[in-house]
């Protein structure tokens, strides 16, 4: 099965995830406590089909071939609208770690968290936030100079910034205790970080020249398909009085939802092949000494 194959099928069946996931709030979640109703099958259907859809994407990295070179010339040009995407994801994660830091520094004295210099040192929030922070500057380099960015090492150590900044995250989601209490919702946000993480790290690994695109792609279309599934929890909060109980942090998850669709964005970049009228793939990115105007790739869709 081609590539281009799953991710025409991706959008299709995230939505129906989006209705699924809908049904099952609404019918076989307690509001009161997160937990499901017990004796309802629902819940059941609903992880099977799931657990399919995660299957049917992660089979990409069995069912098609293995690369044979690298192919970063895929994401070596972006749009007006690529820009904006990667902008955004830059400015969200950067305000959101900042705001978590800047809350502990001005709410009530009574209860200042940093009392002493090293309490800073212990505080996790500190360390996303200069992740967050080299996480921006990366996405940021890559998006306005791609093929500088891949000539430099200090760019692409700086990629390895992104997927560290997602565990940090993952870490407090399985140290919060309000989280813990309602399973319903966070194993969802545990799996689609998980699989973001996982996308981010062979994403850093495709950037250096490593043979790991079938990763970046199943990776990614997980987080996407499941990032997805929590976009109905969020809609469902929005509701007047927010009748399902759903707690969760909108703006961060807008966040993380900017950052599944940059993934899907790099996957969509991925599927499609290109032809170089000049040169070979590779030699438009990786050749340091010709200084001859280098043609831009063709894209075929």
């Amino acid at each position: 099965m081609k590539t281009k194959h799953y991710l025409k099928v991706l959008i299709p069946l995230s939505l129906i995830m989006v209705i699924f996931r809908a049904i099952e709030i609404m019918f076989a979640i307690e509001p009161n406590t997160g937990f499901y109703v017990l004796g309802s099958i629902i819940p059941i259907i609903f992880n099977i089909f799931a657990f399919i859809g995660i299957i049917f994407f992660m089979s990409v990295v069995f069912l098609t071939p293995k690369e044979t070179k690298t192919v970063r010339i895929r994401v070596s040009t972006f749009t007006k609208t690529d820009n904006a995407i990667f902008f955004v994801a830059a400015i969200l994660i950067l305000t959101i770690s900042m705001r978590d830091v800047l809350f502990k520094f001005f709410q009530d004295s009574s209860d200042f968290h940093y009392t002493t210099t090293m309490s800073i040192f212990q505080d996790i929030d500190i360390y996303i936030m200069i992740l967050a922070f080299l996480s921006s500057l990366f996405l940021i380099t890559l998006v306005t100079n791609p093929k500088k960015a891949y000539k430099s090492p200090i760019i692409l150590l700086l990629s390895l910034s992104f997927p560290f900044y997602y565990v940090l995250k993952l870490f407090k989601v399985f140290t919060d205790v309000d989280s813990l209490l309602s399973k319903a919702y966070s194993s969802f946000t545990i799996l689609y970080m998980s699989f973001l993480v996982l996308a981010l790290i062979n994403f850093s690994k495709f950037l250096v020249g490593s043979l790991s695109k079938r990763f970046v792609l199943g990776f990614g279309w997980c987080a996407f398909f499941l990032v997805m599934l929590r976009l109905t929890d969020f809609v469902l909060m929005l509701f007047p009085n927010n009748p399902y109980n759903i707690s969760m942090d909108g703006i961060s998850f807008v966040s993380d939802l900017v950052n599944c669709l940059l993934m899907l964005l790099i996957t969509a970049k991925l599927t499609k092949k290109v032809k170089s009228t000049k040169k070979s793939t590779e030699s438009v990115i990786d050749e340091n000494e010709s200084n001859e105007p280098e043609s831009e790739p063709e894209i075929i869709v």
